[in-house]
């Protein structure tokens, strides 16, 4: 009887042993884990990072991880975890990062920096103005009164636009005072071969379209009171004269207009939008054909002077100044109920309003401040850095911004954990990014008006696959 009790007990222990077991191993197998703190199961959730360039090794709360980037870390309790980043030759990167539970937080675009940064001077001509293609493959460099393209990768140039090229291409009477102006502005186009020049000259104000492959020259326009433009594909530009809407190109036989009476305009996803104001006073963002239509897009905005219009995953985004010399206002359109309505991200703005496909930045005082926008259109704010002065931003990539501090130039990442220096660019205006990764820097010195360049890291050739790395976790 006693043998029989035992086996009985044995088999109910055996019983009990195996629930524990299968249900832990149910829990682990559909992401929970238990939290010896809080003595209770939770959903884990995962940490995917990714760095350019990559190949850096991770450590989380103190604990080195086997894989390097990029790489997803799995299973990890709700909380905020310590993460610190290391490449050989790169600055450290570290940040507190947040896990949620059951949700993947992300931190891509991580851009790391090499510890010793060497400049080189690039070109022994002097150099006034340049503007980078927008496949970053181009510089267009201006010195003087001629124009040559600069080959980013292997550092060749051409000569595409000099006095005499012009008064030979160019046959009304203008020639000469076009080819003797001075350059003011560049603008690439995005078939990343046709520039739009403002040239100055002595008798008039010239907008000349260059193509850098064949040297054909044309004057789109001369006179004053005429800007803002804006390419509307590889062929047709944009401009306002006054308050009137003209559209031009190489192959147009005249400026044509296609709307009177526009506040600001910008060009969106191809199509040109604009706001206009009615006889009550009322402003609205309407969109713009160009067979001389219009319709209302957004019945109502923030009433202004100066409008920036722009998209960001799909929402409108407004950019709005009262006057010309007063800080600017985001305004963040959320339609509810079927009804306008408009939410005002940040005012009293002092900086420009830079942004991503994610992200916007600018600076509020002493404040850098960034807007990050999810994938269900949320949206965070917060501070990321104080600046003792006013800054001018350089570039915004990767979620990294590029920015001149007193003459020197610093990067800071969105966790705002990560500001560095970089070298001096003294009062520099003209700093372009090779690549979206930043790669490298190409810079004009303001004192001697020479070409520098500064490597920041190893560009990453081949793109990351994040997408099958987010895919190993269903």
């Amino acid at each position: 009887m006693r043998r029989n009790w035992w086996i009985i007990i044995s088999y109910i222990f055996a019983t009990i042993v195996f629930l524990i077991v299968a249900s832990y191993a149910v829990l682990f197998a559909t992401g929970y884990k238990y939290d010896w703190q809080n003595k209770s199961f939770k959903k884990t959730g995962f940490i995917l990072i990714e760095t350019y360039p990559k190949d850096a090794t991770v450590t989380i709360a103190g604990k080195h991880i086997n894989k390097k980037t990029p790489v997803i870390i799995r299973r990890l309790l709700p909380g905020n975890y310590l993460t610190e980043i290391r490449k050989e030759g790169y600055r450290p990167w570290q940040a507190v990062i947040e896990v949620e539970s059951g949700l993947v937080t992300e931190q891509r675009n991580l851009l790391l920096t090499l510890d010793k940064l060497s400049e080189e001077k690039l070109r022994e001509k002097t150099v006034d103005k340049m503007v980078i293609s927008p496949n970053y493959e181009k510089l267009a460099l201006v010195s003087g009164k001629e124009v040559a393209i600069w080959n980013v990768e292997t550092k060749h140039e051409v000569s595409v636009y000099d006095p005499a090229l012009v008064r030979q291409r160019i046959t009304t009477q203008d020639n000469y005072d076009v080819a003797n102006g001075t350059i003011q502005t560049l603008l690439f186009g995005p078939d990343n071969k046709t520039l739009l020049m403002q040239v100055v000259g002595r008798l008039n104000v010239y907008h000349v379209l260059l193509n850098s492959n064949t040297g054909q020259i044309k004057v789109l326009t001369k006179g004053r009171n005429i800007g803002n433009w804006q390419w509307l594909n590889g062929n047709e530009l944009i401009f306002m004269q006054g308050s009137s809407l003209y559209l031009t190109g190489f192959e147009a036989k005249e400026n044509k207009k296609i709307i009177d009476s526009v506040i600001s305009y910008g060009v969106v996803d191809g199509s040109i939008y604009g706001t206009v104001k009615d006889e009550l006073g009322k402003h609205s963002l309407i969109r713009i054909e160009k067979n001389q239509t219009a319709r209302i897009e957004i019945d109502e905005v923030a009433v202004a002077i100066q409008y920036q219009i722009h998209k960001i995953k799909n929402n409108w985004v407004l950019v709005t100044k009262s006057t010309s010399k007063s800080p600017a206002n985001i305004w963040w359109y959320e339609p509810k109920n079927n009804e306008d309505s408009w939410n005002q991200l940040a005012s009293n703005i002092t900086s420009k309003v830079l942004w991503d496909n994610s992200s916007i930045i600018y600076q509020v005082g002493n404040k850098i401040t960034a807007t990050k926008i999810d994938l269900n259109n949320k949206l965070e704010t917060r501070e990321i850095f104080t600046a003792g002065s006013q800054l001018a931003f350089a570039s915004f990539h990767f979620d990294t911004l590029l920015y001149n501090q007193a003459g020197i130039l610093k990067s800071l990442d969105l966790t705002g954990e990560n500001n560095y220096t970089l070298f001096s660019v003294k009062n520099a205006t003209e700093i372009v990014a090779t690549d979206s990764q930043m790669s490298q820097i190409i810079y004009i010195n303001p004192t001697t008006r020479e070409l520098h360049a500064a490597t920041l890291r190893e560009k990453t050739k081949n793109t990351i696959n994040l997408d099958r790395l987010i895919n190993r976790l269903n």
